[in-house]
């Protein structure tokens, strides 16, 4: 066990101020292909009955790989608050990039579903079934707790960032080939498995800007809570007990 991961982290860069720029265009765009393709993925085009899960969980877990393949030797695509926070805390991103990734993703996400908001009718994004919320600002099942909620999305981020801890990890350096592939099916499997109850948002820049821009805020904290414990416990112990 390693007590002495802290050593790993890292404060500044040698980057100049266009690569940072291009960092945060590269979120921007990977986080806005995330939100348009996975919320579009969520949209109701039947009066009759929801989207099926199977349909939208593909959606997210398809954009995911999508954003990977387009920025992710860009800026590693992280696309969600959480993988970077991630990243700072097992040592693979300084301190000082981690505004410029937040930037992009908040922005990006913002921009996603806005475009959505701009190509669908009203009635698509509220429709008949969570006609409070609308799509992709999704809230509670009514019939859990807040804190299962919080629990469900604490899990299923812990789940997501130990991913993303084990494809940094140099014993996976020859593995990098099919990472957006196993990213793509890992979140599509987690939203099929969560969807249901918190509708698997596991990512706080995906969240915002449908929470915004749909006008939803209730029990919102928990899609920031809850995914950043996540991401604390999942780094921390990845660092402690695999490095």
């Amino acid at each position: 066990m390693n007590l002495r991961f802290w050593r790993k982290i890292q404060l500044t860069d040698d980057l100049t101020a266009m690569n940072r720029v291009t960092i945060c265009i590269a979120e921007f765009f990977g986080t806005a292909i995330l939100t348009f393709v996975g919320c579009m993925g969520c949209a109701h085009y039947s009066s009759e009955m929801p989207r099926p899960l199977i349909e939208s969980a593909f959606s997210f877990g398809l954009a995911v790989t999508m954003a990977i393949q387009s920025v992710g030797h860009i800026s590693g695509a992280h696309i969600n608050p959480i993988i970077t926070l991630g990243a700072f805390i097992v040592g693979f991103l300084p301190a000082i990039e981690i505004p410029i990734y937040f930037i992009g993703q908040f922005s990006g996400s913002f921009a996603g579903f806005a475009l959505v908001k701009l190509l669908l009718p009203e009635t698509y994004i509220f429709g008949t079934f969570n006609s409070e919320d609308g799509i992709c600002a999704v809230g509670l099942n009514p019939k859990l707790t807040p804190m299962q909620g919080f629990g469900i999305e604490t899990v299923i981020s812990f789940v997501l960032v130990t991913i993303g801890c084990a494809v940094w990890d140099y014993r996976n350096m020859f593995r990098s080939e099919t990472v957006s592939i196993r990213f793509g099916f890992a979140v599509a499997a987690i939203v099929l498995a969560a969807g249901p109850f918190t509708a698997a948002h596991m990512n706080p820049a995906r969240t915002l800007g449908p929470l915004v821009l749909n006008g939803y805020w209730k029990h919102h904290w928990i899609f920031w809570a809850g995914p950043f414990t996540g991401c604390i416990v999942a780094s921390c112990l990845y660092s402690i007990i695999f490095d």
